[in-house]
């Protein structure tokens, strides 16, 4: 669906791209139309570190993302987030914080270590996201978030190298019957 490409279902637009900010396109949607249902669905690592724009940029506009994000890996192995989603909420915003890769940043020696503790095919020496805990994060935005308008960036393919296109396919066939907005992000 990149490009500029559309798919309709219904005589529903399902899904458009726009460019910019992702945090200003989804505040003057939310002041153009108060009562609409929005989630911005990001990836995240699972030790709650904060190191691309986009996501500071989410905490900044809302810091109980952070602490969502937080509260929610406190009591648990990072393993056992790794696939998972927690999530914020404010009126008719929701933040999904989508763990799609384990580490924060990118090294050599991250991806090795994770080789090292079973996990072959999820990564190699250059990508660190999971296009499996992908998938598994977006079934859980899916099932959660179904009534709402997904505003989401080109999760893994910053810090964590990952390929949007194939990210951007898995992303979509989980949010098919979902209204979803790809926001190209320039800061």
């Amino acid at each position: 669906m990149l490009g500029g490409k559309s798919k309709q279902m219904n005589n529903q637009y399902l899904h458009r791209n726009l460019t910019g900010d992702i945090v200003e396109n989804v505040k003057a949607t939310i002041s153009r139309m108060p009562n609409k249902k929005i989630t911005i669905a990001h990836g995240c690592n699972c030790f709650g570190v904060n190191l691309d724009d986009i996501a500071k940029a989410i905490v900044k506009e809302w810091p109980g993302v952070l602490t969502a994000d937080k509260q929610y890996g406190a009591d648990l192995d990072p393993y056992d987030v790794f696939g998972d989603v927690s999530f914020y909420y404010d009126h008719n915003l929701t933040v999904a914080n989508m763990y799609t890769q384990y580490w924060f940043g990118h090294t050599k020696e991250n991806a090795s270590d994770l080789r090292k503790l079973g996990y072959p095919t999820f990564f190699n020496d250059d990508i660190l996201v999971s296009y499996d805990a992908v998938d598994s994060a977006a079934k859980k935005v899916a099932m959660l978030c179904a009534d709402t308008t997904i505003f989401y960036p080109a999760i893994g393919s910053g810090l964590a190298k990952g390929n949007f296109a194939a990210i951007n396919e898995i992303l979509l066939y989980r949010w098919r019957n979902i209204e979803t907005i790809y926001i190209e992000h320039i800061a």
